[in-house]
């Protein structure tokens, strides 16, 4: 019988996280990747001459449908040391960096990108530092609906409820 009641309060305590974070999402107004950031490779970095094409700069598509796969959680080939995305950590995130400017504090090397264009207003660059810090999402969680809610909410309670008369 514990066993059942674990299982049930960490099933309903995953689930509370999972809404709560659902939830943080929607107040946060998290950044789509697609919608908000590729339009910034795609405008800035994704031209022929750099990172698109058949053979792109380090090896690195900045292009639609490329690019996520390519930056997120994937070694720099200027920084061995660093990811070209840390999620939720921009700082650290090579990417990052270039764009600012800042590559050498993590043993890069090069100019700032975009190369030979102007920088990124720091608009697009907080944009961007923002969504590594959210987690670098693909894509943002579905929302959260009211019943979604309230139902793991009470799922919660009940968890809690049969846990305390187990101890008891």
């Amino acid at each position: 019988m514990s066993k059942f009641l674990l299982a049930c309060a960490c099933a309903g305590s995953l689930g509370w996280a999972c809404t709560a974070l659902a939830k943080a999402a929607q107040e946060e107004q998290l950044i789509d990747f697609a919608t908000q950031v590729q339009p910034i490779f795609a405008r800035s970095c994704a031209t022929n001459s750099c990172h698109a094409g058949a053979n792109p700069q380090q090896g690195l598509s900045l292009e639609a449908g490329k690019s996520y796969d390519n930056i997120v959680n994937v070694p720099s080939t200027e920084a061995l040391s660093a990811m070209r995305v840390t999620p939720f950590d921009a700082e650290n995130s090579y990417l990052y960096r270039k764009l600012k400017g800042e590559q050498a504090d993590l043993g890069g090397s090069g100019s700032r990108m975009p190369s030979g264009r102007p920088a990124l207003v720091e608009d697009q660059i907080e944009l961007i530092e923002a969504w590594i810090n959210q987690g670098a999402l693909k894509e943002p969680p579905p929302p959260v609906t009211a019943v979604e809610a309230s139902a793991w909410g009470q799922v919660k309670s009940l968890v809690e409820e049969r846990g305390k008369q187990a101890a008891d």
